[in-house]
């Protein structure tokens, strides 16, 4: 899972499990509320995803480890996105990425939440320069706070009125209880859902209204 608050100036370590990078190590500053996917729930997410990773464009939100990301370019991702707010968290990713060798990305120091709530045009405009035609959207994001923050159903809702989705986007949530769907945007519909011990992950496809 991600981070919130301080980092504690320790060191953890998490493997990539699949693709390219299997098995490489990626450090993470062990802030307050920073806890990696486990590898049995990213497993069976990836297997959720494996039909529509290859060149997929990913925005990983709230970022912390980046490990979700990561995986997502081990398996053939066109490019990944990550959003995370704090100094240290971001400079130890940014330091995995340079030790992988990994260019098709990059690291946003921005709060979620407010960086979803800029107007579509402001959103897209720094991504990636050049390298995001104006008007590309996300095929796949990840949702994944801090266990106990309730910003899961305001940044999900935020996420669909960014202009950052693509029509048929899936978006990937995991929190640390079962979340109300009615709270979720109305195209939404989950399509695979799971518990492992105390998290709850659900994968959402999201369709145009009125189709």
């Amino acid at each position: 899972m991600k981070k919130s608050g301080n980092p504690l100036g320790e060191k953890g370590k998490v493997r990539v499990i699949g693709g390219l990078y299997r098995s490489r190590v990626v450090n993470f500053v062990k802030a307050e509320g920073l806890r990696p996917t486990a590898d049995r729930v990213r497993e069976t997410v990836f297997n959720w995803l494996d039909s529509i990773i290859p060149n997929a464009k990913v925005l990983d939100l709230y970022a912390g480890s980046g490990v979700l990301g990561i995986e997502a370019i081990s398996r053939g991702a066109k490019y990944v996105v990550f959003v995370d707010n704090n100094p240290a968290v971001v400079a130890q990713l940014n330091q995995n990425l340079e030790f992988f060798k990994i260019e098709n990305c990059r690291v946003l120091e921005k709060n979620s939440e407010e960086w979803l709530s800029v107007n579509e045009a402001s959103a897209r405009g720094n991504i990636l320069g050049s390298r995001l035609v104006e008007g590309e959207t996300f095929d796949i994001v990840f949702v994944d706070p801090p266990y106990g923050d309730c910003s899961v159903i305001s940044s999900c809702n935020l996420l669909e009125s960014s202009g950052l989705l693509q029509s048929k986007s899936n978006v990937y949530v995991e929190l640390d209880n079962e979340i109300d769907h009615g709270l979720m945007p109305k195209n939404w519909e989950c399509v695979k859902s799971k518990r492992a011990g105390k998290v709850h992950f659900y994968l959402y496809h999201r369709f145009k209204l009125g189709s």
